[in-house]
């Protein structure tokens, strides 16, 4: 006899029967007939399933509670997420159980079974992708409804609502090779980050379209803290470097500071001696800052994955899907200088 880590797939090709079938069976909602319905639940029996009670609770409302797991909810991209989401389920009649992952792997999967003993009826993700899938597998193990926003998985069976990462390079890409520049570099985020690497392939691929290249030492990762290092190391030794595109807001300052202690100017587009563009994703939307940005609408994001969430704990049928949201550019002010000459001690 296998564990509970036996899943409906497990137990549907068993029985030689849809996924669907099965969760109709353990739903009990009367459409099955009893000769199939008896097939199940002999399978179920001889492999041992263990029925997870958490999908099946809300669709019973016997637990309106939906799960949020974010990295940061401090920083302000993800705020605008959070935003949507609670907005949508508190729409539905639903709780939120909001919990802070921060950047470590094992803490976001710490989240992920605090929830599952909780019985949460379903749960939206809201994290910077992680190079280990583990917790992907552990969220398909505990069976609990669950979508992915911002993000997306590789497991078929979990939702995801995220950005179309390499058409928003592409779009700075070619916003400013028109402008002038032919040599640009890619900063910040973690190796293991898909979304960075489909914004660092569709960069690399546009520029190969014009006749220009990435070269890898213009492409770094790093921390807030050692962007600003990085970026002064960077423009010392490759002083033919005219832009820089910036992982996320928090890289997109520390860049613009390592610019402001090599002596270079940001807020110009278009290229001229001592000056330098600055293209963010995700940052300043709003802002005076000159630079310009890639952005997504956040806040419609997380309340299209919290939406679908609900569709998906209320259906057996619900079949799994993504859904790619189409990042636009927002130029910066032509007119907007920041000096970022000073003079040095």
């Amino acid at each position: 006899m296998k564990s509970n880590k036996v899943t409906i797939k497990e137990v549907a090709r068993h029985a030689n029967v849809s996924i669907t079938t099965v969760s109709m069976v353990l739903s009990d909602n009367g459409k099955i007939s009893a000769k199939t319905t008896e097939k199940v639940n002999q399978s179920i029996k001889e492999l041992g399933y263990i029925r997870n009670r958490s999908a099946a609770n809300l669709r019973s409302k016997s637990n309106d509670v939906v799960g949020l797991i974010v990295n940061d909810i401090s920083d302000s991209y993800y705020s605008q997420i959070i935003s949507g989401v609670i907005n949508e389920i508190e729409n539905h009649g639903c709780m939120i159980y909001l919990a802070e992952c921060g950047s470590r792997l094992q803490d976001f999967k710490e989240r992920i079974r605090a929830m599952s003993r909780q019985g949460v009826g379903g749960i939206v993700v809201c994290s910077n992708d992680h190079s280990s899938h583990s917790h992907e597998r552990l969220l398909v193990q505990t069976e609990i409804p669950a979508v992915y926003v911002s993000s997306h998985s590789i497991e078929s069976n979990i939702d995801s609502v995220f950005p179309d990462n390499r058409y928003g390079a592409k779009i700075a890409a070619e916003y400013l090779v028109k402008q002038g520049h032919k040599s640009m570099a890619y900063l910040g985020g973690t190796p293991g980050s898909k979304s960075r690497a489909e914004r660092i392939s569709g960069l690399g691929s546009t520029l190969k379209k014009h006749g220009l290249s990435l070269k890898p030492d213009w492409i770094m990762p790093g921390s807030t803290d050692s962007i600003s290092r990085q970026v002064q190391e960077l423009l010392s030794a490759y002083p033919q470097l005219t832009a820089l595109i910036c992982d996320n807001a928090s890289t997109t300052l520390s860049a613009i500071y390592g610019a402001y202690t090599t002596g270079r100017q940001v807020g110009n587009e278009q290229y001229i001696e001592k000056q330098i563009s600055v293209v963010g994703f995700n940052c300043f939307e709003k802002s005076d800052v000159p630079i310009s940005t890639v952005n997504v609408d956040a806040k419609e994001m997380g309340t299209l994955a919290a939406n679908y969430l609900i569709e998906k704990i209320n259906s057996a049928s619900h079949e799994p899907f993504t859904l790619l949201m189409q990042p636009k550019l927002s130029k910066a002010n032509p007119k907007g200088k920041m000096a970022l000459n000073s003079k040095k001690d």
